[in-house]
């Protein structure tokens, strides 16, 4: 009798310990689809028209503008250069999830320090994508970068970046665009 107890309570424990992981057809891991995800929201953007207020800080020259025209494809190219889908990357990332009620935030951590694309951190509410952030780090002898990279859509992007090079000084440059549409420009 107590053998079938120790048997079923064995393997309720190891089938409560799965951990579930996004699967393609054919069997291989697949994580968020960051390319496709910036194409569906370029071309909501190009449909919608917004207008975009952007302001760039390089050292101490801050400037800011407006743009009633801008080319989304052209302005969210740099989010469109990161994918973690390529060929080879299955293992390459440590995923892991934290939510809370309606919010969740998926963190795919690079397990080699070497990896250019570090961290992604995927912020949803109620299954709605409501903020991306992007870490990249690229290092060399003569010179260390790390950009950090915000997307919320319908809202704007962030792109911080700092770079210390072996014969200068630290720099800092941020882009901060928001995204204003009609009803925005309006109140």
């Amino acid at each position: 009798m107590v053998k079938p107890v120790f048997t079923f309570l064995f393997v309720c424990c190891c089938l409560l310990s799965c951990n579930t992981t996004t699967t393609s057809p054919s069997g291989k891991l697949e994580y968020f689809n960051l390319p496709g995800f910036f194409r569906s929201e370029i071309a909501r953007l190009q449909k919608d028209k917004p207008h975009l207020m952007k302001t760039i800080q390089t050292g101490d020259v801050v400037q800011s503008f407006e743009s009633d025209t801008v080319n989304w494809q052209k302005e969210l190219s740099v989010f469109l250069t990161w994918n973690l889908n390529r060929a080879g990357r299955e293992a390459e990332y440590l995923v892991t999830t934290d939510s809370s009620g309606s919010l969740s935030i998926t963190r795919y951590t690079a397990r080699d320090s070497n990896l250019v694309l570090r961290d992604v951190a995927i912020t949803r509410r109620d299954g709605k994508t409501e903020l991306l952030v992007l870490e990249t780090v690229s290092r060399s002898w003569v010179r260390d970068r790390t950009v950090r990279f915000s997307y919320q859509p319908g809202k704007g992007y962030g792109i911080h970046q700092t770079e210390n090079t072996l014969w200068g000084s630290p720099q800092t440059m941020e882009i901060f665009a928001e995204i204003q549409d009609e009803a925005h420009l309006k109140k």
